[in-house]
């Protein structure tokens, strides 16, 4: 057991790196165009929303009329969780970021709270703009279910 948690708190490491990374590629366009990522494409209510909303948990807003205007960016992480750890040591709340705006804390049992958020967030970053390719709606959630992935809407 000793094994997969070492495992398990080097993969976080390793993907809160990556989040680090992220960063680094948001301050410079150039260096960003040459590192591969994984984006979901399609055209507008394709479902790319709903596949990533499956995956992730997370409740879309899908009828704002925002989700393809904005993009967003998933970064899931595995909670590590040993022996004798309940479910009341982990965190209960996503954190979702909307450019320079503060950081919204959200029940991540709270599907209507979620949303409602998420779509404020887009708003937000969008500024009144009818479209945004600069900027992006964050949203960190770690569980002790799902994936260390980063997935890009």
């Amino acid at each position: 057991m000793a094994e997969g948690i070492a495992s398990s708190e080097e993969a976080k490491l390793y993907f809160n790196t990556i989040d680090k990374v992220h960063e680094i590629l948001e301050s410079d366009k150039n260096l960003a165009s040459d590192v591969p990522s994984c984006v979901v494409v399609g055209m507008q209510s394709a479902g790319k929303s709903s596949v990533l909303s499956r995956i992730s948990g997370i409740p879309f807003p899908q009828e704002s009329g925002v989700c393809t205007r904005v993009a967003i960016e998933l970064r899931l992480r595995r909670a590590l969780v040993t022996d004798g750890d309940s479910d009341d040591n982990m965190r209960t709340s996503l954190l979702i970021k909307a450019g320079d705006m503060p950081d919204i804390e959200v029940d991540k049992t709270d599907k209507t709270g979620i949303e409602n958020a998420l779509a404020k967030a887009q708003q937000d970053v969008l500024g009144g703009k009818e479209f945004e390719d600069k900027n992006s709606v964050k949203v960190e959630k770690e569980d002790k279910d799902i994936p260390d992935v980063t997935l890009i809407d």
